[in-house]
């Protein structure tokens, strides 16, 4: 597929007004900082990216929220996070939680927002009944 027709078609996608919020894979030859150039350049939308990081310790998800958070200036966002750092082991899963949901909407309080997660990610824990066609996209999925 060539980069102009990609381009054109993630366009179509960030557009659309029947677009819910959610969490949607993309099959695309696109590289990284094509997405990100594009977003910057041609949408209306704040760009925010993040990179999930591969850990044999650990919660993937929790890294990821904890660096979108060190992007945000907001003082309740940075005291959940020093919150989360210290919790024991009952209270992590519901600070990490309302780090995220108060992390996404600091985001989105301008309006849209495009969280793009960099680098190449491991899809295996992805069962492949979760990822379905829409509008032409292989691997295109609300979730």
């Amino acid at each position: 597929m060539n980069k102009a027709y990609e381009l054109e078609q993630f366009h179509k996608l960030l557009v659309d007004p029947d677009l819910a919020s959610g969490l949607y894979l993309l099959d695309t030859e696109l590289t990284d900082e094509e997405i990100e150039v594009y977003i910057r350049e041609h949408s209306p939308f704040q760009y925010v990216s993040g990179k999930l990081i591969q850990t044999s310790k650990g919660n993937i998800f929790e890294l990821l929220i904890v660096g979108l958070s060190h992007q945000c200036r907001d003082s309740g966002i940075m005291a959940l996070r020093g919150q989360l750092m210290t919790a024991d082991e009952r209270r992590r899963d519901v600070i990490l939680y309302s780090l995220a949901i108060q992390t996404l909407r600091h985001f989105c309080a301008s309006g849209k927002t495009v969280v793009h997660l960099l680098g190449k990610v491991d899809y295996t824990s992805i069962e492949s009944e979760d990822i379905v066609a829409s509008s032409g996209w292989t691997g295109l999925s609300p979730c």
